[in-house]
């Protein structure tokens, strides 16, 4: 297979590690399914090359599978000790239920009220990344439905935050807390659904990237019992890529 061709080129190290090389291979299987049949590092003629160079096609992952690239271009690193272990891919977000990130995205939001330092910079990591969120105006209200941006309207006014990711993660909290009781108006409870499911579904259909970016600016928390994210992260320490947009 050209998996195997490819692992074989890595195999001239003395210390190239089996565990490692299986993640390796992995990450090309992840590939090559999503992709419909393409190799991470092209054709065969440049093949080997581009891996000593970490020059893998990932970026055109974003447009259909949003935050596979970066999971992708770590397991195929060149440096095997960068390629993050099993148990760190089997808790990445992207293997998580809908339930399971909507959980994280309510708890985040219900534990960032104590301002601490380490929070703060969490934080500042997370806004840095606003631009995947809205682009052209200082705000995401358009991306939401006429429905819910009405309701908010009525409800809050020009009070209504939504400028930034801690306020986009807060509206989550809030209208997951809300909908299902009976003031809401049904036709806002038909526009997002009630379901943990159908919610879920409405916000990352219009924030892709909400989830990814959120769980990799806390993970400085994640050993922080007050904050009780142990369930959402690893005992490893690697470090994913960055986002680009």
């Amino acid at each position: 297979m050209v998996f195997n061709r490819s692992l074989n080129f890595l195999c001239f190290n003395s210390n190239f590690k089996t565990k490692s090389a299986d993640i390796f291979s992995l990450g090309c299987v992840y590939y090559f399914v999503l992709t419909w049949g393409k190799h991470p590092f092209g054709l065969p003629l440049r093949r080997n090359a581009n891996i000593l160079v970490s020059k893998g096609k990932f970026d055109e992952l974003e447009k259909e599978h949003e935050g596979f690239s970066w999971l992708l271009s770590s397991m195929t690193s060149k440096t095997i000790d960068k390629r993050p272990p099993a148990s760190e891919i089997l808790q990445h977000h992207i293997f998580w239920t809908k339930e399971k990130s909507l959980n994280f995205l309510v708890n985040i939001s219900n534990r960032t009220k104590t301002p601490s330092v380490r929070l703060d910079n969490c934080i500042t990591s997370l806004e840095a990344r606003i631009k995947l969120f809205h682009d052209k105006s200082d705000t995401w209200l358009p991306s939401l439905c006429p429905v819910l941006r009405n309701h908010l309207t009525v409800k809050f006014g020009k009070k209504q935050k939504a400028s930034t990711v801690m306020d986009l993660i807060r509206l989550i909290r809030n209208m997951h807390n809300h909908i299902s009781e009976e003031v809401v108006p049904s036709e806002l409870k038909k526009a997002m659904g009630v379901s943990s499911s159908d919610f879920f579904d409405y916000w990352i259909t219009r924030f892709p990237y909400i989830v990814a970016v959120t769980w990799i600016a806390f993970r400085p928390l994640k050993k922080q019992q007050d904050y009780g994210l142990v369930d959402y992260y690893s005992e490893f320490n690697f470090e994913f890529g960055t986002f680009k947009k």
